[in-house]
């Protein structure tokens, strides 16, 4: 287990956020050289995104295929420096996922009979399209996929589907001293904003319903000018009861406003009777659960994959003092290797 906590430390330490290419190279790197020769390894770049393949036997037909990512949200300075504190590893993307990296990486370098693979890619928290949705599509044929994703101990066999939407407002630029001889677009687009969000429902304790974040906007260039063009970017996460062609179509019809669609993934709902996820759920003794957001392994599944997330217990991804459970990421450990076993 300490071999998992150190390799753990040492990942968080790598910046490797969206745009900081070169860390994420050297974290990939890094990694490659971790790995023992019994192993086929390959590093490999999508769109200035590299990713790392490992696996047992030299086939796109294994038994298993792992996932996860080494990428991570900006965070300030002082949470790149891993700090161990109650059992918990604290600092940026320790739950999020490098301790479920760390582990499926120790698991690749102890196994040397069954047929299972690894995925390490570097862009699933902008989508994941050109990682895991590009090597998917390689004519990889695993009988499960799992991504070590943190979740709780708990198998995620259904996650929200994702779109993420930009909306664009157009006005007429003006000096800021004559606001009135212009057309303010970021007003506008405020305007639209508020009118979006009333489409979307309210969210009580039934967290199991279509979202909407408003991620990111943009606009102006400055003080003294009326902004005639202003962007915003928006998150949403959907449910099986909801039409999503027809929430884009109702979208697209608000005056004022264009809709560029960026990105549109479905859900995973993966058979809870399938012979492999039962047989996971068996071996760790835990129950099954729903998670509102979404992971790599929707990739596969919308290729007919099983697939799942079986990872640690964290809290505060994204945020201030992030962290991981030791603990549980050795029972996590324990019980993908009991799993593995049984291939």
């Amino acid at each position: 287990m300490e071999e998992i906590t150190n390799l753990t430390k040492q990942l968080i330490r790598f910046q490797t956020t969206k745009d900081n290419t070169k860390e994420l190279k050297r974290c990939i790197n890094f990694v490659a050289k971790q790995l023992p020769k019994h192993l086929y390894v390959t590093k490999g770049v999508n769109k200035d995104k590299p990713y790392l393949i490992i696996s047992v036997k030299r086939t796109k037909k294994p038994k298993l295929i792992l996932t996860g990512h080494l990428d991570v949200i900006e965070a300030e300075q002082e949470q790149f420096r891993p700090k161990i504190k109650n059992g918990r590893i604290y600092g940026r993307g320790s739950a999020d996922m490098k301790a479920g990296a760390a582990i499926a990486v120790q698991l690749m370098k102890e196994e040397k009979e069954k047929e299972i693979a690894l995925m390490l890619t570097t862009d699933e928290e902008i989508g994941g399209a050109d990682g895991i949705g590009y090597l998917s599509r390689q004519g990889w044929k695993p009988k499960i996929a799992l991504s070590v994703e943190p979740s709780e101990q708990k198998i995620n066999t259904k996650e929200k589907g994702v779109m993420w939407l930009k909306i664009i407002a157009s006005g007429k630029a003006a000096h800021g001293s004559t606001p009135w001889k212009g057309e303010n677009a970021i007003e506008k687009l405020i305007q639209k904003y508020l009118q979006i969000k009333k489409i979307f429902p309210k969210i009580g304790k039934d967290k199991w319903k279509i979202t909407m974040n408003l991620g990111m906007i943009k606009g102006g260039h400055a003080p003294n000018k009326v902004p005639d063009k202003a962007e915003m970017w928006l998150d949403i996460r959907y449910t099986e009861k909801d039409n999503i062609s027809r929430l884009l179509k109702k979208l697209r019809k608000i005056k004022g406003m264009q809709v560029k669609l960026l990105q549109k993934q479905p859900m995973l709902d993966t058979d809870e009777n399938n012979h492999y996820i039962k047989q996971l759920k068996k071996i760790a003794k835990t129950s099954f659960k729903k998670e509102l957001g979404a992971s790599d392994v929707r990739f596969f599944a919308k290729r007919g994959v099983p697939a799942a997330d079986f990872g640690p217990i964290g809290a505060n991804y994204h945020g201030n003092n992030e962290w991981v459970s030791i603990r549980s990421m050795e029972e996590v450990y324990k019980t993908l290797k009991e799993f593995i076993g049984t291939l």
